[in-house]
């Protein structure tokens, strides 16, 4: 089962439940979110570790959270990048300059959600099945 970090709540609320779960489930991946983890003690350790941990990064770009834009370069500092990170927003979205560059997708509804992260996800899982 490979490891899956993401980010707000388009993308799980719980143990089976959210827009997106289904999509990691039919892939066989573990979704763990960053915005589940609240309070002051330790937080920035905990995101740091999965983070780390993540095989792959789902970004949610939709409004303007400075932690969010933290946690992005992090992860770019320490080797993710666009082979193990999708960024995702709602349409209408303006993002900030760091990511007018990069490959965004964005989505108006739920069903378009699921459809773009079950493409990126299965492109991103056959090629490292390539890779073995």
């Amino acid at each position: 089962m490979g490891r899956l970090l993401c980010q707000e709540e388009h993308l799980q609320r719980g143990p089976g439940e959210g827009p997106a779960q289904g999509v990691f489930e039919e892939l066989d991946l573990e979704a763990c979110r960053l915005d589940q983890y609240a309070g002051s003690n330790g937080i920035i350790k905990q995101i740091k570790a999965l983070i780390w941990d993540g095989e792959y990064c789902v970004i949610d770009l939709s409004g303007e959270r400075p932690n969010v834009y933290y946690e992005v370069r992090y992860a770019h500092g320490i080797g993710h990048n666009g082979d193990t990170i999708i960024f995702i927003a709602d349409k209408g979205t303006k993002l900030h300059v760091y990511f007018e560059h990069r490959a965004d997708r964005f989505f108006a509804d739920t069903e378009e959600l699921r459809a773009m992260l079950t493409e990126f996800l299965e492109a991103m899982l056959s090629e490292d099945d390539d890779d073995e």
